[in-house]
């Protein structure tokens, strides 16, 4: 079990002490201030009185109350401050003085919202801070600008300040980007930077900090659900003809047979937004209609049905509060310029509680059981109204908490009410997902076309890599339990509109296994967009489904206790994730690489294991199960090798637990070829094409379905992407894989001496509109080969790339033989720039007054003290949006050098406002040197005006 913090606190209730263990952190000087529009008020400075576990302090037209609340199972209290006045009052600042500190500072997640601010004192750490967004540090000031307009003797609860300490390790970490589709002024770019990457983390901070989020964030209550997701399906968005129909009943009979339990519709219609009637509500299955009969067909089909109510797909109406939905000015935005905006500002109260009402109605008629924002909840910013109750122009503090009010009172009146997070809720950061169950982590990377190019052509592995890396970068940089991820199983590409109801009939024969078993190591929840139309077809895949989802739902509480370990995604490496309580759990070890590699399991705190004089089994329970002889003390390291492109899961326990072997183990075929003789632009391999194999592709010939060439060409034309390995387990191909696939030309394999027709994929995204960048080059060798003879393989390149990885694709059977040699990779990565304070962006404006109109051209400028010939880039950060922003707010911007005047400048074109599916009300700024220095980033607030 975790320590529980011990702290002191004196008689006039201000912390002196905290104590953890060993660890001791004396507290000297705390206190709270409170500023409001006539008086600064100084707690420690006030006389109190202590009414049980509670602090008050009294004065003349105030009253405060103070209490502390221990966090469980974290190394960390909470404080929580309640004050009310005498008269009406703007409630401007609170602010917590901290002690001078040799190192301190404060971390941003997700859109520059901030999380917490560290300290390190020799091995002690800190992590202290209000749970909101809006936390600023400066100087030795910690505070947030609440803006409120608080009536006479209204009470105003702060959010949660909280401080914890833990003993630090020593080990930094930083977002390391893999080889990306993305590039900005010659280095890899992820499609969002964290926005204090420069910043590397001890371990012990992201985790203990992720102890706090996860009781923030109420983790023990979460549940397992298998969900599917049609919003990224091939179904039909607004079905309306028999085939349409027969697609979806195919889908819902398929689901069905995996034990599915959850069904999320894209809206099946053009829905009807409510009216200003409290009893009105959104008409998402109008009587009658195809979307009704869809309905109650998943409800005959006991699925528990919810909607993907966002305004990013199936038309412009979702649920968002920048809906104009009735012309009650009393609700609206009113912009600097004093326009009365169609925007409904989440601050004002009339409109919250019809708002909350009309979503009520909704999930109550329909029986709902997921609900959602897409944009978020909503917000206050830009609002420069004086009705509601925030300060003109000063609304985000008030539209955060209010957007947690809404989620909050719909899970009150629906306890089982099930949240799917969105962009949207991360305008707040970590603090903007409190009640959200499962998170789509979707779109900070497309795991199909905007993570890593991955040296792979299997879709549904792809898609694992990108949801993989977005969890591994959501724990150590977001501070987002992993029990909440988006575990994305199958293919996934952001075509929402593709209509295309045969392409469940192609299948990824070789990359299935591997995507499920990502999903539940990453994740907890496990949620598909496209399954096969006839699962029973597909050889073990209902056994196999049905046992996985199974062990998943029955284990979920281990996946409360996930951590990441080993290599970060892509980066040449295999990654680990550890899911331990009390000593005894499971490790999930991914190898997305296509050569052997080895990872070190160090069994102690690092993967979650506490001190203990026991000893230990480390039993593998897939891809078969084996019990080994030896065991493990606490303490100890082991290094396991896993084959390319798969999976290993072992089970931790006590060693009269472990599992007896059931599985004979077959021979290893040759997969990963060694390239001998290597020469710049020459590369050499050999392999026996045994009977072993020619059964491997007779069984992958049966699994074909008649369809399987047809549905082919069909996804090719639609996707446009060149691979078909995955849907082709009937047929060997040769895999030519370089470190830069974009760096060589004229690629051509020989077998036997004969050349080869090869083919290249690329990562086409329609909607990013990124360059094609090429991953693979292959090609289908099956007759070239003959069984019981040597095939030679020669591959010729023009260009500096080294040798490449020359692998074959073909069927595998689960009970192959471990691999007993591992491979050494250099390591495949971009390290984030380290953050160097002393260079900085002085100053940085949009336009020549920091307004942003809808459907204009905008111009960002920064103004830099730092030589232009010594920048890699300047870069800023955008709102992201659909729609009219063309392709540069759909990633941050690089801005440009303007050598006549020494400044940095990028024009872009904004979109319409009701296509914003991220909201911010300032710009980050930031440049980076070629030596690998980073700027802090600067922060530019900007106003819209509003329609």
């Amino acid at each position: 079990m975790a320590q529980q913090l011990a702290f002191r606190v004196n008689e006039h209730g201000f912390l002196t002490g905290l104590c953890l263990g060993h660890l001791t952190y004396g507290v000297d000087g705390d206190d709270i201030l409170i500023y409001t529009d006539a008086v600064r008020y100084s707690l420690r400075e006030l006389p109190c009185e202590k009414q049980g576990d509670t602090f008050v302090y009294r004065v003349e037209g105030a009253r405060f109350t103070l209490y502390y609340v221990p966090v469980e199972g974290a190394s960390f209290v909470n404080r929580v401050v309640s004050m009310r006045f005498s008269r009406k009052t703007q409630l401007l600042r609170v602010e917590q003085p901290l002690q001078k500190a040799g190192e301190r500072f404060l971390y941003h997640t997700f859109y520059n919202a901030s999380a917490a601010v560290f300290e390190r004192k020799g091995k002690l750490g800190i992590c202290r801070g209000f749970a909101n967004p809006f936390v600023t540090l400066e100087d030795d000031q910690m505070a947030y600008a609440p803006s409120l307009i608080l009536e006479t003797g209204q009470w105003y609860t702060s959010d949660a300040n909280f401080i914890g300490i833990y003993k630090l390790t020593g080990e930094m970490i930083r977002p390391e980007t893999p080889h990306m589709p993305m590039r900005m002024n010659g280095r890899d770019h992820s499609r969002y930077r964290n926005p204090s990457e420069g910043i590397a983390l001890d371990f012990a901070e992201i985790r203990n900090f992720n102890d706090y989020t996860a009781d923030y964030l109420d983790i023990k209550n979460k549940k397992f659900t298998f969900t599917s997701y049609n919003f990224f399906s091939n179904l039909p968005q607004r079905p309306e003809t028999a085939e349409h129909l027969e697609a979806y009943h195919r889908h819902v009979a398929a689901f069905g047979k995996l034990t599915g339990d959850t069904l999320i519709f894209n809206p099946l219609c053009p829905n009807k937004i409510p009216n200003a009637d409290p009893d009105s509500y959104w008409e998402l299955f109008p009587e009658g209609s195809t979307a009704e009969e869809l309905l109650i067909h998943a409800r005959e089909n006991n699925l528990r049905v919810g909607m993907y109510t966002g305004t990013a797909g199936n038309g412009l109406y979702g649920n968002a509060t920048m809906i104009p939905y009735a012309n009650n000015p009393t609700w609206k935005k009113i912009d600097v310029m004093g326009n009365v905006s169609g925007e409904n500002c989440i601050c004002d109260e009339g409109f919250l509680q019809w708002y909350v009402g009309v979503q009520k109605n909704t999930i109550k008629k329909y029986g709902l059981h997921v609900w959602d924002w897409d944009p978020g909840p909503g917000n206050g910013m830009f609002c420069y109204s004086d009705q509601h109750e925030h300060l003109p122009g000063k609304g985000a503090y008030k539209g955060f908490r209010n957007s947690i009010r809404i989620m909050a009172a719909l899970k009150e009146e629906f306890p089982e009410l099930y949240y799917q997070g969105f962009h949207g809720n991360k305008e707040y950061g970590v603090w903007g997902f409190r009640y959200i169950d499962q998170h789509e982590a979707y779109w900070e990377n497309e795991p199909y076309v905007m993570t890593h190019v991955s040296r792979d052509l299997s879709v549904d592995r792809m898609t694992a890599n990108g949801a993989r890396q977005q969890c591994q970068w959501d724990y150590y940089f977001r501070f987002l339990p992993p029990a909440m991820n988006h575990g994305l199983a199958h293919r996934m590409a952001q075509v929402c509109d593709l209509c295309e109801t045969n392409l469940d009939k192609i299948f990824d024969y070789t990359g299935w296994k591997f995507a499920l078993l990502c999903a539940i190591a990453s994740g907890g929840p496990v949620t598909v967009p496209v399954l096969p139309d006839d699962p029973e077809r597909i050889d073990g895949y209902i056994p196999f489904y049905n046992k996985w989802i199974a062990w998943a739902r029955e284990h979920f509480e281990y996946s409360k206790h996930t951590i990441p370990f080993g290599s970060q995604t892509g980066c040449g490496g295999v990654e680990g994730y550890a899911k331990i309580m009390n000593n005894e759990g499971y490790l999930f070890l991914v190898n997305d690489m296509p050569v052997p590699l080895a990872i070190d399991i160090p069994l102690n705190e690092r993967i979650g294991m506490e001190q203990t004089d026991r000893h230990f089994a480390l039993c593998m329970i897939h891809p078969f199960t084996d019990a080994p002889d030896v065991t493990y003390a606490f303490g100890e390291t082991t290094s396991v090798i896993v084959p390319p492109y798969e999976v290993l899961v072992y089970h931790l326990c006590d060693p009269a637990d472990s599992e007896a072997i059931d599985h004979a183990v077959t021979n290893a075929l040759p997969r990963a070829l060694e390239v001998v003789s290597p020469k710049q632009g020459k590369a050499c391999a050999s392999f026996v094409m045994s009977e072993e194999i020619e059964e491997m592709l007779q069984w992958g010939k049966s699994q074909l379905s008649d369809e399987n060439d047809e549905v082919i060409e069909i996804y090719k034309r639609a996707l446009k992407r060149n691979n078909v390995c995955w849907t082709r387990p009937d047929r060997l191909w040769a895999w030519v894989l370089f470190e830069d696939a974009d760096q060589v030309e004229n690629v051509c394999l020989l077998v036997n001496g004969k050349s080869i027709t090869m083919e290249v994929e690329k990562i086409v995204s329609r909607t990013l509109r990124q360059f094609d960048a090429k991953t693979v080059y292959f090609a289908d060798i099956t007759d070239h080969v003959f069984v019981g003879e040597e095939a030679q393989l020669q591959v010729n390149w023009e260009g500096e790339q080294d040798a490449p990885f020359i692998y074959l694709h073909y069927p595998k059977a689960d009970t192959e033989a471990m691999p007993q040699k591992a491979w050494t990779l250099p390591k495949r990565m971009y390290a984030a720039p380290v953050q160097d304070n002393s260079i900085r962006v002085r100053a940085a404006k949009l336009n020549s007054d920091n307004i942003m109109l809808q459907e204009t051209e905008n111009t960002i400028t920064a103004f830099v003290d730092i030589p232009a010939q010594e920048l890699e880039g300047v870069y800023v950060s955008t709102p992201v949006s659909i729609g009219d922003t063309g392709n540069d707010l759909k990633h941050d911007m690089a801005l440009e050098y303007d050598e006549q005047d020494g400044t940095w400048k990028k024009t872009f074109r904004s979109g319409k406002r009701i296509h914003l599916i991220v909201d911010d009300d300032k710009l980050a700024v930031w440049a980076v040197t070629k030596d690998g220095r980073e700027t802090p980033a600067l922060h530019v607030p900007f106003t819209w005006i509003l329609d």
